[in-house]
């Protein structure tokens, strides 16, 4: 049985190196053409996120001009801090 196994190992190194300048060949191709590919596509990265917000129960005009101010500022804030640079590289790197 032992004897057989090394028949048959010898066949396929056999074949290999009849064949090496095929495989090598077509595993060059195949890197060159992956290579080239990789070159056009563009570098283009699309992300897409969902900001769930409540609207305030309380009536705006009712509101002292104090509590609108915070409220404009914590909505720029806001809007900030989900735009930021690096805001957005974090949700970039989750998907």
């Amino acid at each position: 049985m032992e004897q057989e196994q090394r028949h048959q190992l010898k066949k396929y190194i056999d074949l290999f190196l009849r064949r090496k300048n095929l495989i090598f060949c077509c595993l060059l191709l195949a890197i060159v053409a992956g290579l080239a590919k990789y070159a056009k596509t563009s570098k283009v990265y699309q992300a897409s996120s969902l900001l769930i917000y409540q609207r305030q129960s309380i009536n705006p005009t009712r509101m002292s001009p104090d509590v609108k101010t915070r409220t404009r500022e914590m909505i720029s804030t806001l809007t900030q801090q989900v735009t930021s640079r690096t805001s957005l590289e974090k949700i970039i790197t989750k998907i």
